[in-house]
């Protein structure tokens, strides 16, 4: 399922569109692909852990594992999506070059979409983890219907910003439905304060990235590290 999620919106584009536009859009995947690395290093501990908690029977651990699971993958990845928001431009050009900018935009929307795919795919593991395969499989199917529907109709008019919105949406609708259905089989609480404050946080650090792109005399890949250093430092402080 995940590979449909990944691969449809390419096939299409390349079928309704021009190759220069596969090639811009083909730049942003990787980078979005960085963030979904956090999430799959929480897999290799998480899939093995569920299952011997979910076996075991010790419910109550699991319910207090999965609320600090969520905060801590926001609170991670949260910085991260938000350096490729404010600074898409200088991160393309120093991977691929200055003919990469066009695809700023689709990174973008891939940097605040990969935040929803982080979450969707470690809901996944954890659903796979306690037992329930054909149910991932189901809420995944429907995903993947959404995401070829969705491209049906957005690349033809928008092209690599149609497609990388499908599949956030997608992305979107595969979170949702795997979190109601673990919430429905191990009922935990979600930290919402919790939340807000790392919201907080990370408006704040995003403030403090658009401010240094604005006033610092640096250009490139030297101002997003420099950036992020005094970003994060603010980032840091607001939370803790």
């Amino acid at each position: 399922a995940w590979l449909v999620l990944t691969t449809t919106d390419t096939l299409m584009l390349t079928y309704f569109r021009t190759l220069e536009e596969v090639a811009l859009y083909q730049a942003a995947l990787p980078i979005e692909s960085i963030l979904s690395f956090f999430s799959t290093s929480l897999i290799i501990v998480l899939f093995p852990l569920s299952t011997e908690l979910w076996v075991s029977k010790k419910y109550a651990e699991l319910r207090q594992l999965l609320p600090s699971l969520y905060r801590y993958l926001f609170m991670i990845v949260l910085p991260v999506a938000l350096l490729f928001v404010v600074y898409p431009e200088e991160i393309l050009a120093f991977l691929f070059g200055v003919r990469y900018i066009g695809a700023s935009v689709v990174l973008r929307i891939f940097a605040l979409g990969s935040l929803l795919s982080v979450f969707a795919m470690t809901t996944m593991m954890i659903l796979l983890g306690i037992g329930n395969p054909r149910r991932v499989a189901l809420l995944s199917l429907s995903a993947c219907v959404l995401n070829v529907v969705l491209n049906f109709i957005l690349i033809p008019p928008y092209g690599i910003i149609g497609a990388s919105v499908a599949t956030v949406a997608s992305y979107a609708l595969l979170f949702f439905l795997t979190f109601r259905s673990l919430r429905s089989s191990v009922s935990f609480s979600v930290p919402l304060s919790s939340f807000l404050l790392m919201l907080f946080a990370g408006i704040l650090f995003a403030a403090v990235l658009f401010a240094l792109k604005a006033y610092l005399p640096l250009q490139g890949i030297v101002l997003v590290l420099s950036s992020s250093l005094v970003a994060g430092l603010f980032y840091l402080i607001a939370l803790f």
